[in-house]
Order: structure tokens, then sequence, then C-alpha cells
């Protein structure tokens, strides 16, 4: 798909859907940032690499579990817990300096976020192995900012085992918010 343009729309809800396998080697969750359907991850023009988000968009967290370590099927997870989850960002600086001073976008992209750290709490899957994020603040801030995201999960214990199974999974995407216009100046 080429994302060289914004979709001309405005962005309000973002939806990010997660997924992790237990038979994974890496820590690594698949992702997918969208928008009514269409990839926000630009591959083309100057946002190339970058998550375009819009001020004032939603995003909305879904992950889902499924476990491929016997091949014969694949079978989703519905009896796994997010027991931490967190998106970490980090700013980038205000380029150009404005009177000649550097200057860094504020730590969180997200209202009333006043810390580079913003807990995510996750309910419990569904029978399709999907946990579904609490609502998070909207996005307010202009800025680019490095974002990741951690999550510690519970896998109950089976076959014979007597204890569950913690494992760490985490992406790391950059993104961009600003106030959907063609333009990524800042407003100053």
């Amino acid at each position: 798909m080429n994302h060289s343009m914004r979709p001309t729309e405005p962005i309000t809800d973002i939806q990010l859907n997660l997924h992790f396998d237990l038979a994974q080697r890496s820590q690594k969750l698949f992702w997918q940032f969208l928008h009514q359907g269409q990839d926000l991850y630009a591959t083309t023009g100057e946002a190339t690499g970058l998550i375009l988000f819009e001020q004032a968009s939603r995003l909305h967290i879904s992950l889902q579990g499924c476990d491929s370590r016997h091949r014969e099927q694949r079978q989703l997870l519905s009896d796994y817990r997010v027991i931490q989850a967190a998106i970490v960002t980090v700013p980038k600086v205000l380029l150009p300096p404005r009177r000649g001073e550097i200057e860094h976008y504020p730590p969180s992209p997200f209202d009333s976020v006043e810390t580079a750290i913003t807990p995510v709490m996750f309910g419990e899957p569904d029978d399709q192995g999907i946990a579904v994020a609490a609502e998070l603040p909207p996005l307010c801030k202009f800025g680019y900012w490095e974002m990741s995201m951690y999550l510690t999960i519970e896998i109950p214990a089976a076959g014979g085992k007597h204890r569950p199974q913690y494992r760490v999974f985490r992406f790391d995407p950059e993104l961009e918010v600003n106030n959907g216009s063609q333009t990524d100046d800042p407003p100053r």
C-alpha cells in the first residue's frame, strides 16, 4: 500500500493491533496502526518510517495472543493475562531551534500525561484471544516521539508445570502528532 499522502479525512480514532505468539523466539510484538482500515505507517515521502497521528486523535489498543508451538494447528490464547503494560515516549529535539535555543517536545503526546511513561490497563482476553486496553487520554500535543510499549504477560501453567510462564513483549515505532495540515511546522 502506498502511504505517501495522509488520509484525506481527519484521523480521529486510531486502532493499534498487537499480536504475540508463544512460539516466537523474540520479544518483538507484531504491530499495526490503522485508521478506518488504512495503515498509518508511512512508507514514502517526508514521513517515511513514522506513524502519523493528529492532535485530538484517540488511540485504541487490542492485543491478541496465540500459540503455534504445535505446528498442526495454531491455537488462540484466551487464558493469558497482561500483568503490566506501559507506553514509553521519548521526545525528539524541536527543530529548528527557536531563538537559537534547543528545545524538546513534551515527554508525552497524551493529554494530561506529564511523564514519559503511560501505564496501560488491559481487560481479560475474550474467546478469540483478544484483550482490549482501557481508554487512553487523547493525543493533544504536537511533535515527534519515539514510542515503545512493554508488556509482561502471564501464561498459566500447562502440561504438568506448577508455575505460570512469564514473557515480556515490546514494540518501538516512531510517531508524529500534527495538526492535520500538510505542513509539519510546529505551532509557535
